[in-house]
């Protein structure tokens, strides 16, 4: 199994526990706007 290294950072095709700044940047966005939907959806009380 061959493992791609993109830009220094983090490695394609295997398991590795380094993440990229871009990485952590992308997943809290995510998250934010999870959390944002969530709230968004919620029922209201009439």
């Amino acid at each position: 199994m061959q493992a791609f290294a993109i830009a220094g950072a983090t490695h394609m095709g295997g398991f590795s526990f380094n993440t990229s700044q871009l990485d952590r940047i992308v997943s809290r966005i995510r998250s934010g706007w999870r959390s944002f939907m969530d709230t968004l959806n919620q029922q209201g009380q009439p």
